[in-house]
């Protein structure tokens, strides 16, 4: 008997389980211990599954119901079925929901009876959000699981289907759903931001719901949501109209994605609607806070709220963002409802930048997400508030919130009018009748503490507000039993019970302190598991109140609250001491000069939140150093500003990890009190960045004696402890030889690729691949490495027997990679070797590839430059053809073709045959390259390519050099940029479109990168040519004559200096230096390529004024 149950969130029918929230919409959905949905939908939150009902209006619009979310759905539980029932415009709507064990299948029948009277005209759409992963998984990073979630529509008799696969492996399975309909679908789409759209995060309308008829495009992008919609039917009086929609579950499709309708399951219908007693309805909890939304600025409002505006950015005559002189960024709503990646923030407290003690971060949003992800230290597993895991704000729950009354309705601040950051703060600014609401958060320039700041303007009385907090003491929500402490003051102390952290920092905790304007503190605690989910401060605002949050502070210590403009001046202070006050001003190009400046401005943000706080807007879960990743970005960063003890702090860090039982690395790994943390296996070059890094400090610093510092090992072994000895950094060096040595082909000098080199996209699918094959990138970055390790004299002289030993096995490597590599004077992408006595050799990414398609790899080549591995005429030949199969109009590809993608099939590589989506390095822009590409354009001096290309990869006013690059936040470095087409298959087909810059391009995943550290280091080192060698100043730019003399503000040796390059003759090595009026001597550094840059005896620091000095260099 199907009776009622009542209290029972769970429905459950063999392996097939819905989870449904407080308010009795769809939770989650699981089969086994697979995850079906993306999201988990928090208690008082609105499910992303639903039933949508459409009816016509005469003019073309239409009423929606939103049947889960609706707060007049009527809800019951049989104990076979879920049914949800609502009135509706004259329409009376039930569904219910039956899951089937055997197929693991389950049935949304709808069912719809006209009671009005008179016709209607409707439509009904199913959406899902889709997963299908391990939950640990999905909740790593949701974007990142929908990336590789392949969505296949197959006609069938019973119109549209979707097979949805996940192509990474699930404990060796891949599994799938099947998403359809009985009543013949007429229009699907298969991500949330095709059915939402970005407007959704000002209207909260589905802009799918407002058009006929869904996009029927296969939209592979990062937040899998497969949604099918019947066709449009008129309903008469009194008569009804049932459908079914499913899902259906398969727990492996083993070669790729279902595309035939044969390939389906299939799925029996059940006949008869369920009858539910209207006893047994349960009427919603669901309690809406309607959000809002600030008004535009005009321009009176920004005239008034802001000091100056530079670098505009403009749409169809609509202003959109601006920088300010000093660097705020200031993002206007209009732009924000037209981009996908929601424009966000990191700010940091703290100034030494030494990783001398822990950082706390938090992450803001211009969608009112005031803090969130906050922590402190380790930024996966010491946070005190949730992660804002939804792109388009769907779930308004998340981080710290604030709710407030006007005209005697709460809202919820949702979307601003302006939002604002500094490289410390963020500040909200909501215009709304009768006055403007300003939220600022901001981050302490010397302790662990982060200040909200709400304030309001205009108002004729105090206006009452909420501010509410999820709370979470740990890594994912729910994991830990939270804890609240208050004291009479309203001050409270987070704290919690959770596995990990009792073991590992068991006094952690997070201290709110409140000023008088607030009067109540309370929690709303979760029955389950009497764990504090929320923290509500209420109380009213007439002019300005504030709450403070504090690390391990007492609960009763009087709180010593911030001042705004005292703590982002000394931050700023700390930031331009730090980059030397670097400052350029370019003679014929004033707008590209306050681009450049505003790059380094905010690049040295991004690259200190890789560096203090790994993690970003899209990656949120980090916590980690990249070997390789931390052997570039931070330490290149600092070796550029010619903080070399910062520099060589980065480099002890990074050896501690290296493994005593193999001399090798994880692939990455936490450096705090987590070290355990990591991945134990790395790709075949991560052996070699440590030690170029350790070469590259030498060669600079002339500090040889870092090779007796004693450091210890971490071990294999579970816990990756370090193993205290008397191992000094020659002993690591040792072990890394050994190591490369060691994992030699057999019967050449050529590393074997193992489980793959920098391009991630390109780990190899078997094990012959990674045994037989040779990465031509990593061969070249080994020999440059080894040049430089045994090139410095005193290094040789104290190190002879390890010098020798590398210069012999450098010298077989290098013959080698002429004999094998080197084909046609082109270095293959990679050999896979079959025997090398019979010189049975397959050239793959090469044109002599009989295989996969792929002609022309760029990392080879480009490494091979800098390497300075290719003859002056082989260098030209290669850059050449870089420009001609790789130079795109947004940078250089990776490759000349893609991979060839088949649903998820698997051939030669990983990632490169198993994504959907067209993102980061799949879709071959990966801007870490084509900073590269910079370096080897300098090496060259080239100048005129590199300022075609030099700043192609700057955010602020991106349009200005790229004409197809789409909207996107303009003051963080992004990853990738990615071309705007929907899918693989329609990028394979019109790859050419791209390069003729027809198809436009977006940027990728923000500020998590050693991106903006690298690219600070070639700014400095190698365009404008300022670096060290041996303790001496180089001074080797490469200007082009078009721009006329470049003046630029940089401290050297610590003193204020102002260079001025004048590019008289030529466009690199200089012919005349001056300081201070007077000739500077110096000699020439080697070059293979062309003549060298100017290097000077460090003598020179001492005529050096502590005032003021001009340093003149002409070319």
């Amino acid at each position: 008997m199907n009776a009622p149950i009542r209290n029972n969130v769970c429905l459950e029918e063999g392996k097939v389980s819905v989870q449904l929230n407080r308010e009795n919409t769809i939770k989650s959905i699981f089969v086994r211990d697979i995850q079906l949905s993306l999201f988990n939908t928090p208690d008082g939150e609105r499910s992303l599954t639903s039933i949508f009902v459409r009816i016509k209006n005469e003019d073309g619009t239409y009423k929606l119901l939103d049947l889960f979310n609706d707060p007049s759905t009527k809800f019951a539980r049989l104990t076979e079925s879920l049914v949800w029932v609502s009135d509706f415009e004259g329409l009376q709507v039930q569904t219910v929901l039956n899951l089937d064990g055997e197929t693991t299948t389950g049935f949304f029948a709808v069912e719809l009876f006209n009671c009005s009277g008179t016709s209607i005209e409707c439509d009904i759409t199913y959406g899902q959000d889709i997963g299908l992963a391990d939950p640990e998984q999905v909740k790593t990073n949701e974007a990142y699981c929908s990336q590789y979630l392949d969505q296949q529509p197959i006609m069938t008799e019973l119109g549209w289907v979707i097979s949805c696969r996940q192509n990474i492996s699930q404990k060796g399975k891949n599994p799938a759903i099947q998403v359809g309909c009985s009543s013949k679908a007429e229009s699907f789409s298969t991500d949330a931001f095709q059915f939402f759209g970005t407007e959704y995060k000002q209207t909260g309308i589905p802009v799918a719901l407002e058009k006929p008829q869904l996009a029927n495009e296969v939209y592979q992008y990062e937040m899998a949501y497969a949604a099918l919609q019947t066709p449009s039917f008129t309903l008469e009086a009194e008569q009804r109209k049932q459908t079914q929609f499913y899902f259906s579950f398969v727990d492996d499709l083993p070669v790729q994605n279902r595309s035939q309708p044969s390939e389906l399951a299939p799925i029996t219908f059940a006949e008869s609607p369920v009858v539910v007693d209207n006893n047994a309805l349960q009427a919603s909890c669901m309690k809406t806070i309607p959000s809002l939304v600030g008004e535009e600025m005009t321009e009176a409002d920004l005239a008034e709220w802001f000091d100056s505006r530079e670098l505009e950015e403009y749409e169809a005559g609509e202003l959109l963002s601006f920088f300010e002189a000093s660097g705020t960024y200031v993002t206007l709503q209009a732009k924000e409802t037209k981009q996908e990646r929601p424009t966000g923030h990191i700010i940091l407290t703290g100034s030494d930048f030494d990783h001398s003690k822990e950082v706390m971060c938090s992450t803001n949003y211009m969608f009112g997400v005031f803090n969130s992800q906050l922590c402190v230290g380790n930024t996966s597993f010491q946070k005190m508030m949730s992660v804002n895991r939804n792109a388009l704000n769907y779930h308004k729950n998340t981080g710290q919130r604030i709710r407030v009354k006007l005209n005697g309705q709460r809202y919820v601040l949702d979307l601003c009018s302006a939002f604002a950051v500094s490289r410390t703060c963020a500040t909200w600014f909501y215009k709304v009748v009768g006055g403007m609401i300003v939220v600022r958060s901001f981050a302490c320039s010397s302790d662990t503490k982060v200040q909200l700041d709400i304030e309001a303007y205009g108002f004729d009385h105090a206006l009452d507000i909420e501010v509410t907090h999820h709370l979470v003491h740990g890594n994912h929500e729910s994991e830990s039993v939270v804890s609240v402490a208050k004291n009479d003051n309203l001050q409270t102390v987070v704290s919690g019970n959770n596995e990990l952290l009792n073991e590992i920092n068991p006094n952690l905790t997070f201290k709110i302190s409140a000023t008088s304007g607030f009067n109540c503190v309370d929690t709303v605690v979760n029955s389950e598991n009497q764990s504090e989910e929320y923290l509500i401060y209420q109380g009213s605002v007439a002019q300005k109140e504030s709450l403070l949050i504090e690390a391990n502070q007492p609960l009763d210590e009087p709180a010593d609250f911030l001042f705004h403009a005292t703590e982002t001046a000394c931050s700023e202070q700390a930031l331009d001491n730090l980059t030397n006050h670097f400052d350029v001003l370019i003679e014929n190009e004033e707008a590209k000069s306050k681009k450049l400046n505003q790059a380094v401005h905010w690049f040295t943000h991004n690259a200190l939140v890789h560096y203090s706080s790994p993690h970003g807007l899209e990656q949120y879960s980090g916590a980690a150093w990249g070997t390789r990743d931390a052997s570039q970005g931070p330490f290149e960063f600092f070796m550029s500003l010619g903080k070399f003890e910062k520099a060589k702090s980065v480099l002890c860090k990074i050896y501690a990890h290296q493994y005593l039982e193999t001399g090798t690395w994880p692939q990455w790994f936490m450096f705090d009190a987590f070290k355990s943390i990591q991945h134990d296996e790395s790709h075949g070059d991560v052996v070699v960045w440590p030690l170029k890094a350790l070469s590259d400090y030498i060669a600079a610093t002339g500090d040889v004696d870092i090779l007796t510092m004693k450091v210890p090992y971490s071990t294999e072994a579970a816990g990756h402890s370090y193993i205290a000895s008397d191992a000094t950094l020659y002993d690591h060096v040792v072990k890394q030889i050994d190591h490369i040595e060691a994992n030699l082909i057999e019967g050449s000098f050529l590393s074997s690729y193992g489980d793959g080199d920098w391009d991630d996209t390109l780990q190899p699918a078997n094990q012959s691949l990674r045994e037989k094959m040779v990465s031509g990138w990593t061969i070249p970055l080994t020999l440059q490495t080894f040049k430089t390790f045994v090139s410095n004299e005193a290094v040789k002289g104290e190190f002879s027997e390890l010098c020798q030993r590398i210069n012999e096995l450098a010298s077989g490597m290098h013959d080698d990679y002429q004999r094998y590599l080197l084909k046609d004077d082109i270095v293959a992408g990679f050999i896979h070797v079959e025997d090398f006595n019979e010189n049975k050799i397959n050239y793959l990414l090469h044109p002599a590839d009989q295989t996969t398609g792929i002609e022309y790899r760029l990392l080879p080549a480009n490494r091979s430059i800098i390497a300075e591995l290719f003859s002056k005429e082989q260098a030209e030949y290669n850059l050449e053809l870089i420009k001609e199969k790789l130079l795109y109009p947004d940078g250089v590809r990776l490759m000349d073709k893609l991979a060839k993608y088949e649903g998820g099939k698997q051939t030669y590589f990983k990632r490169a045959e198993l994504a959907a989506n067209l993102g980061r390095e799949i879709g071959l822009n990966y801007v870490h390259a084509h900073i590269r590409f910079i370096e080897a354009l300098c090496k060259l001096g080239n100048a005129k390519d590199l300022y075609d290309n030099v700043f192609k990869l700057i955010p602020m006013g991106i349009k200005d050099e790229v004409e197809n690059a789409m909207l996107r936040q303009a003051n963080s470095y992004f990853s990738s940029s990615d071309a705007a087409f929907n899918n693989r298959y329609e990028a394979y087909e019109g790859y050419g479109d791209l390069k003729a810059g027809k198809v436009g391009v977006k940027g990728g995943w923000r500020i998590y990168s050693s991106g903006p550290g690298i690219y600070i280091n070639q700014i400095i080192s190698n365009v404008l040519g300022i670096r060290y060698e041996n303790g001496n100043l180089v001074l080797d730019p490469v200007v082009s004559r078009d721009l006329g003399n470049v003046a630029i503000r940089f401290d050297l040796f610590g003193k204020p200096v102002s260079i001025k390059i004048v590019a008289e003759r030529g466009e690199h090595t200089p012919r005349r230096i001056t300081l201070n009026g007077s000739d500077v001597e110096f000699s020439l550094t080697s070059n293979r390529y062309r003549k060298g840059g100017a290097i000077i005896d460090s003598a020179i620091k001492d005529k050096l004024s502590d005032v003021s000095n001009q340093l003149t260099i002409v070319l």
